[in-house]
């Protein structure tokens, strides 16, 4: 950014006012031309030290178009990964919905005149079981034990309600 009190950004344009100035002016005699360091008339510069300083200042914007270009690339990866990221979380959202609206079409049953649902009775299930031995029993293995179920299905209830499958459960 530009900053006119700090002379930011207006390097090239001091460099170029700052070349010296020259004035021509006819000889008296009338047959030669005569140049003269003159900054207070002089409105003409030596064009290669000019071009010097135009060149510099090309190299400049070159670099600075190199790191956009950078800048900018590494921005459209980051959008890539939000939108992978948000499409991960829509899916997510997308399994609660449908998680949800299973545990609303459990049946209700009634044991000694209370109702529970199958849904709750079987979280209630998988949260209160414990291990077989002191040392901690995995969460799936008791489920297995306790359903007489295999492990896919001892896993899939232990994600179904929220739980680790691997986490130790003590006796």
């Amino acid at each position: 950014m530009r900053n006119i009190k700090t002379r930011e950004g207006f390097e090239f344009w001091d460099k170029l006012n700052a070349l010296p100035r020259y004035a021509f002016l006819l000889s008296p005699s009338g047959n030669s031309v005569q140049k003269f360091e003159d900054q207070a008339m002089g409105n003409w510069i030596d064009v290669h030290e000019a071009q010097k300083i135009v060149d510099q200042a090309q190299d400049r914007i070159s670099e600075l178009r190199d790191e956009l270009g950078a800048v900018k690339g590494e921005y459209d990866r980051a959008v890539n990964k939000v939108d992978a990221l948000q499409q991960r979380l829509n899916a997510a959202d997308q399994r609660i919905d449908e998680l949800t609206a299973q545990q609303a079409e459990s049946r209700v049953i009634t044991l000694s005149g209370c109702e529970f649902t199958e849904h709750d009775l079987l979280h209630t299930a998988v949260r209160m079981v414990t291990g077989t031995s002191r040392r901690g029993t995995l969460r799936w293995v008791a489920m297995k034990d306790a359903f007489c179920c295999g492990s896919g299905v001892a896993h899939a209830l232990c994600r179904r309600f929220g739980f680790d499958p691997d986490e130790t459960v003590k006796p």
